[in-house]
């Protein structure tokens, strides 16, 4: 039995692709998938699946909530202890965050291309950071997300690859009730 978690991204922002997060434990549930646990209202669910690779469920999911709800929706799937590392690897993890600071993690369907990573590299600025690794990117945001260059939008178009952004402490408290599940 693995545990995993799923990120759906876009869902229930701003009025648009609505996804009932009871309706969606339901659908998974009645997939196969069991244990099926919603995090606030924006697509986080954690579950367990026997014998299935994370992009099995990926793609099931995908097929699952575009029949049922009508529109596409870019899903990540990680196996919980997966995800612990990349929260244990997190570069701004131990800083003492000041004022508006926060702390992202956009998890990524793909791992991008080299120059691609250069590319954003290169887009750093003065206040906000940002670190690649592999299938995630950690961004500091000193001022407020609405204010960075370094949004889920432009890290998608800038790497080429689909993506979903979630603050760290949201990561890491969902990490924890996967734990205990």
């Amino acid at each position: 039995m693995g545990i995993y978690v799923g990120w759906l991204r876009g869902v229930n922002v701003g009025g648009k692709n609505t996804v009932e997060m009871a309706a969606l434990k339901r659908l998974m549930e009645k997939s196969g998938l069991r244990e099926v646990v919603t995090y606030l209202n924006s697509g986080n669910v954690v579950f367990q699946a026997d014998g299935m690779r994370p992009s099995a469920i990926r793609e099931k999911l995908e097929k699952l909530i575009r029949e049922k709800f009508g529109f596409p929706v870019v899903t990540l799937v990680l196996p919980l202890p997966e995800l612990q590392k990349i929260l244990d690897a997190c570069p701004y993890a131990e800083r003492s965050l000041v004022g508006d600071e926060k702390i992202y993690l956009t998890f990524l369907t793909g791992i991008p291309r080299e120059d691609a990573v250069s590319k954003l590299k290169s887009c750093s600025e003065e206040t906000d950071e940002c670190t690649v690794a592999e299938r995630v990117v950690y961004v500091l945001v000193r001022r407020g997300y609405v204010k960075t260059t370094y949004t889920n939008n432009f890290i998608e178009k800038t790497l080429g690859v689909g993506a979903t952004t979630r603050n760290y402490d949201t990561v890491r408290k969902i990490v924890e009730r996967g734990m205990r599940a």
